[in-house]
């Protein structure tokens, strides 16, 4: 291939769930069966299926190339599907070797590519520490209300261990765009909700960089470590290896996730709705204390309980929002 000069493009993109059907496996607020109105599941494209989305634009541009690593990923907004969402995507390439792509006003990463995938690493992440059994059964990490994924993402198999520093997983391998990295968040997930006291809602915001040593694997199973490797009130973040085969797929190197501000009551309000309250009984009367709960909390929470026409009511009230949820 002759050398490329550096560039800039534009391009345009239409994500619909005509085109995109899984995204209904991935709505943030459960409804019942048969629940017509889309916004109010609020479906949005996983952080991991934009990073599906920036490989195969750099491969599609340079189709003699692999995209061995992106790096520098960091998800500003979620891309909510409810409704066709187009969307615009600046793509800058050094002349190199590297793509940064841009989704605009919602996600971006930088791309590296390579004539082919580099050889595959040895193990290196350190053992767990007080390696036990997982206190919530894979079984139950979907059917118990543990993580909201539908089918489409619903990959997690087994747990080998939960360790005070980590986690050890099985995943069943996908065809899904992002599925296969999308568990491996969702098991580090996991382990948040084990290890930490409270503050137990956890979302992706950043990857330092992911690292692939070939192609993504379809089908089988696919061994998933992580290990926390800095914890503070607000964001954990970890390492990953992910290995098909006995040998080494992919590695994550900083992967971060926001933790939100969440008691033990809200927790379980969260993960349990129709059957938790948040509010308290006392002397015939009902309360809900709303002071502790965060601007983020609570704009979770419209979305969760609101309908559609509501939630435009709480979005025209700005600073009143909080008092008036």
């Amino acid at each position: 291939m002759q050398a490329v000069a550096p560039f800039q493009r534009k391009f345009v993109r239409t994500l619909t769930l005509k085109d995109r059907p899984e995204l209904l496996d991935h709505c943030f607020y459960p409804q019942k069966k048969g629940w017509k109105n889309i916004s109010d599941r609020f479906p949005v494209m996983p952080m991991t299926a934009s990073i599906d989305m920036l490989v195969h634009l750099a491969e599609d541009l340079f189709t003699d190339k692999k995209a061995i690593a992106v790096e520098d990923i960091s998800a500003s907004k979620w891309l909510a599907v409810e409704e066709p969402k187009t969307i615009e995507i600046d793509v800058s390439y050094d002349g190199k070797s590297r793509l940064k792509i841009n989704i605009i006003g919602h996600f971006v990463g930088t791309v590296l590519l390579a004539d082919g995938y580099p050889a595959a690493p040895k193990p290196k992440l350190e053992p767990l520490n007080n390696p036990r059994a997982s206190s919530i059964p894979a079984r139950m990490v979907y059917d118990g209300g543990w993580l909201f994924h539908g089918p489409a993402y619903q990959g997690i198999s087994s747990f080998k261990a939960v360790g005070d520093n980590g986690i050890h997983g099985v995943i069943k391998a996908s065809r899904v765009p992002g599925a296969l990295l999308d568990n491996v968040g969702q098991i580090a997930g996991i382990w948040i909700m084990q290890a930490m006291p409270i503050d137990k809602y956890a979302m992706p915001i950043r990857i330092k960089r992911i690292s692939f040593f070939g192609k993504q694997p379809e089908r089988g199973e696919v061994d998933c470590n992580v290990r926390c490797v800095r914890a503070r009130a607000r964001d954990v973040m970890f390492n990953m290896e992910i290995a098909s085969e006995g040998q080494i797929w992919a590695t994550i190197d900083g992967w971060e996730k926001w933790r939100f501000e969440c008691d033990d009551k809200l927790w379980n309000f969260l993960i349990s709705p129709g059957r938790a309250l948040i509010s308290e009984q006392k002397d015939s009367f009902t309360y809900f204390e709303h002071q502790y709960l965060s601007d983020a909390i609570c704009d979770d929470l419209s979305k969760r309980y609101l309908r559609q026409a509501e939630r435009e009511v709480y979005l025209s009230l700005g600073k009143k929002r909080q008092s008036w949820i």
